[in-house]
């Protein structure tokens, strides 16, 4: 009898440590999937968030894109052992603009693995028919149909003054580049968008 309590005292204790791990682990934004750690992200759980428009693994790493009414998130999933969790987000401010920047993150760290540059567009301008963008020794050109999402990835943290993103006409005229707003001297972090190339009228 002693041996039986003894047994169901181990296991009340067991359980009540799971029960206790999960809860720290879930107060710290632990999630069994990466979309469920993706989602427990605080700049997510503020906002009101429909389906991910982009998800995809890079390396170790699990990349969502989300949408709400005001602001597009880039959200990095991590796996940890058995368990995912997300404390890195970007957010964009939202314009209504012809070429619309969805997502971008670059990340250098000291593995190899994880890093990577990503750049996500959608380019509601029928003239425009590709874009280009990176630095000289790692630019790339990807076509961009109307409506589409058009995603740049490269293996290697690249600066956001050296993306040179440039969208062209079939006739390869330079028409929007992309660039943060500067007024009066100050760089706005929230205004990266695509604007008009002044000698393109």
């Amino acid at each position: 009898m002693k041996k039986t309590f003894k047994i169901l005292g181990c296991a009340t204790v067991l359980v009540f440590s799971l029960i206790i791990a999960f809860i720290i682990f879930g107060i710290f934004g632990f999630r069994f999937n990466p979309e469920m750690a993706a989602r427990a992200h605080f700049a997510v759980e503020k906002e009101k968030v429909a389906s991910s428009l982009i998800d995809f693994m890079i390396g170790p790493h699990r990349i969502y894109i989300f949408e709400t009414d005001s602001t597009y998130l880039t959200v990095l999933a991590r796996r940890s052992v058995l368990l995912w969790r997300s404390n890195d987000s970007v957010w964009i401010k939202k314009f209504n603009d012809k070429i619309v920047t969805i997502g971008i993150y670059s990340l250098n760290e000291d593995h190899i693995e994880d890093r990577f540059t990503l750049l996500a567009f959608i380019n509601n301008d029928s003239n425009i028919t590709y874009i280009e963008a990176g630095p000289p020794s790692e630019r790339l050109r990807l076509n961009t149909p109307e409506g589409e999402i058009t995603l740049f990835l490269w293996n290697k943290s690249i600066p956001w003054n050296d993306w040179n993103a440039i969208a062209y006409t079939v006739d390869h005229e330079a028409l929007y580049e992309l660039r943060y707003e500067v007024n009066n001297g100050i760089l706005h972090s929230d205004g990266l968008r695509w604007h008009r190339i002044e000698n393109m009228g």
